[in-house]
């Protein structure tokens, strides 16, 4: 009866054995880390002697990944005490009749196995077997937790591929678009780029270097030396020597260049061209040349047509001013020859002040007969031909009155020149008539200051001055009349006048745009 007992304990630990690394076996098949703990649970709960059993993985998350069970509620098993791999204990190790395992590797720890022991002999002979059960738990949760983690790697690897597949194709066909712009643009404006990489002593050239040079790039090698050569081939004999010393001096000491040439291309087309350079340093040294050359023909054409129209203009514009010039001489000479034919001094006076008039006027045609610049009128000069015009023509009655000018060298413009030049001639003429009786002695000044954007000019005298009663903005005077008019509505500024020790005319007006 004992050797059939014998016998039956014997074929017990077979299947128990067999059961257990079956069931290690079946741990890898399980699609999830829960199906994988039922499954271990459920065959630890058939070894003889074992009375219930669980696993316990309490707040445990990421390292086992969708793992979501919570069947003891005995311990505190805690998240930091495990990602510092530190040995926490339950408290069933410390109780009689449970069995308590970790379940841990080398390089993680994911809770305990805990077994209630129901008959502690009888579970003894399989104690070992369970140990490699619990053992093989483990690995395997590590092994499905470095998939999870291996596979959420390659997930982001992938999205990071995708994306990266994504940004390259964008700028691929970024730098396709602009690398087609560029190269219409270059067509367009007749710009071509070159490149000169020193330390790898090699030439770039963009399409539009070969289409301005004439030639075709693929009968030409990629070499320094030959690119040199075929542009120097399209200069004039004489003009290559200045072009490469220009590039040496570029290359060796960093000095830019920007040159304009008549070339001849290659296909014997004769255009105009302009060539530039510019060093690129690193590090303090020339490292590479970049330039560009560009096709100026039509400019040329273009500034020389406005040249010769601009020429023809000028040349009509001196003609106008010195038959206006001419014309007014004419007009003053038949003006002075009708006074001298009036014995009316009266009548005289008039026409005297009617040739003033008619100078004042004239000395601006004068004045930019004799200029470089047509549109502005020198005011030093200007003023000076109209005081001495008028000294001149009241000389005979007043050699004891000197004129005093300060004038500040200032270009004024034509429409200003005018009205400026006719008030000078009153105020002057005015002075002369009555600031200075009976060949009394004086001085007259004019000056002419600019302040910012504003002119001031200043004519007074030393004279016997105005009376207090004499409202001159009232005056019926052609003279006065004349002077108001022409500064408040030509000038569009403002007089004053005192009269204290003399006559004093302060004339300020904005200087207009020329």
């Amino acid at each position: 009866m004992e050797n059939r007992t014998e016998l039956g304990r014997t074929e017990i630990d077979v299947k128990v054995i067999g059961l257990l690394l079956a069931g290690e076996t079946s741990l890898h098949v399980f699609p999830t880390d829960s199906k994988m703990i039922e499954s271990a649970i459920q065959t630890l709960n058939k070894v003889p002697g074992v009375l219930s059993c669980t696993i316990c993985v309490k707040g445990i998350s990421s390292p086992v990944g969708n793992l979501d069970i919570d069947k003891c509620n005995a311990c505190d098993l805690k998240p930091t005490a495990i990602e510092a791999k530190e040995n926490p204990l339950c408290q069933h190790s410390e109780m009689e009749g449970f069995n308590t395992l970790s379940l841990r590797t080398t390089m993680n720890f994911f809770g305990f196995l805990i077994m209630k022991i129901e008959d502690a002999g009888e579970y003894q002979p399989y104690s070992p077997f369970v140990e490699n059960f619990a053992n093989a738990i483990s690995v395997v949760m590590e092994n499905r937790q470095q998939k999870s983690q291996l596979a959420k790697q390659n997930e982001e690897l992938e999205r990071h591929r995708d994306n990266l597949e994504k940004l390259v194709k964008e700028r691929t066909d970024a730098l396709e678009k602009s690398e087609l712009l560029l190269s219409t643009t270059q067509q367009i404006s007749k710009v071509g780029g070159w490149e000169y990489d020193i330390e790898k002593n090699n030439v770039y050239w963009t399409d539009e270097m070969y289409h301005i040079h004439g030639f075709d790039s693929n009968t030409i090698t990629n070499d320094v030396s030959s690119h040199i050569q075929k542009s120097l081939e399209c200069y004039r004999p004489e003009d290559r020597p200045i072009i490469m010393k220009a590039f040496e001096n570029c290359v060796q000491n960093g000095k830019e260049y920007d040159l304009e040439y008549p070339i001849t291309k290659f296909n014997g087309a004769k255009i105009w061209i302009r060539t530039t350079a510019k060093p690129v340093f690193a590090k303090g040294k020339i490292v590479k040349v970049i330039g560009n050359f560009m096709d100026i023909t039509d400019q040329k054409k273009s500034y020389q047509t406005i040249k010769n129209s601009l020429k023809e203009k000028e040349t009509l514009l001196y003609e106008i001013h010195h038959r206006v010039k001419n014309n007014m001489q004419v007009i003053n000479s038949l003006l002075k020859l009708q006074a001298n034919s009036i014995d009316d001094q009266n009548a005289r006076n008039i026409l005297k002040d009617s040739q003033n008039r008619v100078y004042a006027m004239a000395a601006v045609h004068e004045t930019l007969h004799g200029s470089n610049y047509l549109s502005e009128i020198n005011l030093k000069s200007y003023i000076s031909k109209i005081t001495t015009a008028v000294f001149q023509a009241f000389s005979a009655d007043h050699q004891k009155v000197v004129l005093k000018s300060e004038v500040e060298n200032s270009p004024i413009s034509i429409n200003q020149a005018y009205p400026l030049g006719l008030i000078i001639n009153e105020l002057i003429s005015n002075s002369l008539k009555y600031a200075f009786p009976k060949d009394r002695e004086g001085e007259i000044s004019v000056s002419m200051k600019k302040f910012y954007k504003e002119l001031e000019l200043v004519i007074m005298d030393d004279g016997v001055g105005i009376s207090d009663n004499f409202n001159w903005k009232n005056a019926k005077t052609l003279g006065l009349k004349l002077v108001r008019t022409l500064v408040e509505n030509q000038l569009n500024g403002s007089v004053d006048m005192e009269s204290k020790n003399g006559t004093k005319f302060t004339i300020k007006f904005a200087i207009n745009k020329i």
